[in-house]
This record gives structure tokens, sequence and C-alpha cells, in this order.
């Protein structure tokens, strides 16, 4: 039985905080088409002619080893996105309306040789929305400034449990102090060379970290634009017979380091039974019309997810 991490998603921030981060976007209007799409088009169970967002790993190697993180119980085979492929995906995404994307999925981005480049390439072909996770071990001051140089709308920090102790015993290889510097340095930087880059302090808790969200909230106070904290949740393949309208299919696809495409994160299919594609053989544009991503959006339309394989064994959370 496959065991792995999920996810949900709890968002700290107040809505005075939010409603001023969408304002003090470089393109308020354009963003704010963006998400309205983002919000409305699941609801709507429309589909539009092309992904509003695309999840990209530039690569699945990580520095660190979490003890929450679905690699420990995930036989991946580890290696980096070639350049020439990523470029296939953002120019074409970049002509067919590609509003959002996220490079990151299962490893720590900054570990690929052209990261920057990459952020770079995909705001020069008019992305909206860039932006990744970083774990900080490698946020030094020169890689900051060429990110920041790059055009990065959102960099999310992960900085789980604000305890040194059971920070570093949870994130197996991490520096408390050092990630604590490389972060309010970065913060430091954007202010002076882009303050309209927007930051998120964000947080993966356990039960034996549950008692500090609050102050891991309140330590990232008047540095970040806003704080974030998930529930990482031991997964298994148990019939969950629940009902729900999952909004992914209607809106976003992933695709790992090597070109797979998938209508919903790997790590919530470690079999690949939602495998729809790879990018190198096939254009984005086929893959989010091909059957099997109907056939997906179909059985969510009619409440249908049992019909599904992984999707009956979510809650929907």
């Amino acid at each position: 039985m496959s065991q792995f991490v999920k996810i949900k998603f709890i968002n700290k921030s107040n809505l005075f905080k939010k409603i001023k981060g969408f304002f003090k976007h470089k393109n308020p209007i354009k963003y704010a088409k963006y998400r309205y799409e983002w919000e409305n088009t699941p609801k709507q169970e429309s589909t539009r002619s092309f992904p509003i967002h695309l999840g990209i790993e530039p690569t699945n190697a990580c520095n660190l080893n979490c003890v929450f993180c679905a690699r420990r119980n995930i036989d991946y085979r580890f290696g980096y996105m070639n350049f020439e492929l990523y470029k296939k995906i953002i120019d074409e995404g970049s002509i067919n309306g590609l509003r959002s994307v996220k490079l990151v999925r299962g490893g720590e981005s900054l570990l690929h040789p052209r990261f920057v480049e990459m952020v770079k390439y995909a705001k020069d072909k008019g992305v909206l929305d860039v932006m990744f996770n970083t774990n900080g071990m490698l946020l030094t001051e020169e890689k900051s400034k060429e990110i920041i140089d790059a055009g990065l709308d959102l960099i999310i920090f992960s900085v789980d449990a604000p305890d040194r102790e059971i920070y570093e015993r949870q994130r197996v290889g991490s520096n408390y102090d050092l990630v604590e510097k490389n972060v309010k340095r970065f913060i430091e930087l954007k202010n002076k060379m882009n303050p309209k880059l927007k930051t998120r302090a964000h947080m993966v808790y356990t039960d034996e970290t549950e008692h500090l969200i609050d102050k891991h909230i309140e330590r990232w106070k008047g540095f970040v634009d806003e704080t974030t904290v998930n529930r990482a949740l031991e997964y298994r393949e148990e019939l969950c017979n629940k009902k729900f309208k999952c909004r992914t299919p209607f809106r976003r696809l992933d695709i790992t380091w090597d070109g797979d495409v998938y209508a919903c994160d790997p790590d919530f299919d470690p079999k690949g039974r939602l495998l729809i594609g790879n990018a190198n053989s096939q254009t984005i544009f086929e893959l989010w019309h091909s059957p099997k991503m109907r056939a997906i959006r179909e059985a969510f339309r009619n409440e249908s997810p049992h019909l599904l394989d992984p999707c009956k064994y979510c809650s929907g959370a």
C-alpha cells in the first residue's frame, strides 16, 4: 500500500494583506483577470483553451531529507529538466494565455544550474506570476540578487517549526540559523531592488509542531507579506467514498523534470495513474484536451470521483 504525504493548505494572511498584495502586482489589471479565472473557472466547471497554471519541476533532487517528504516513500528517478524542454513549454504557454508558473515540485529548485534563467525566460515571455518554494539553505546573497533581478513574483520560504531543535530534526540536513539569516537577507535585498516581489513564510506542521503555528506567524510578522501553514498527513490508499469537485483538472497541469505531464501532483499518484503524456513529444494543448483529461473533468462534473483511480482515495480537502 502506497504511503505519501497529503497536504491541506491553510492561508494565515488576513484580508487586508491579501488586498494589499493584489494591488502590489506590477500589472494589477491583468493580475486581477488571472485571479478571477483561477477562482471561477473550476466553479463554472469550464475549460480554458490552455491551462491557467503549470507546475514545472526543474529538479526533484534535494539537499535535505525532511521527515514528512513524499520522497521517503516513493521510488523516484532523479534528474534535472533540460532547458530546451523548458523553453518549449514556456514558448507554447506564452502564445496560449498561460498566466502562472510554479517552478518547484519534488526537490530544491535552486539546485538546477539554470534556475535563474528559467525565471527570467518565463518573465520575458510574459508569464504574469512566476513563483517557487525554497528551503533557504542555498539562498546566498549572490543567488538572491540574481533571482530578484530575474523578475520573480513570489518566493515561498519553507521555514517550519520555529524551534531550532525540532526544525533540524524534521528538516534533516538543514541549519536553522543559516536559513533564517538567508531569508532575512533576501527580504532586505528585495525591499531595495524590487519591493513588488511577494514573500511568504510557509510551515508544514505535524503533531509535534502544531502548537508552534502561532509562534511561526509571530516570528515572521513584519518581514514577509503573508504566512501560511500546511498539515502534513500520512496518506493511504483507502477508499474515501466522498463526493467532491476537484478544482485541479479545470485549471492546471503538473510537469516533472523529465517531461511527464500529470493531471494532479504526482505525489498524490505514485503509480502514475493520472499520467497524461509527455511534453517532449506532445504539446501541452494536446494533453490539456486529451480524452483522458476530458474524462477526468467529466467525472468531477458528475460528482463521481469514485470512478477515478487514485481520486477515489482522496478526501477532496
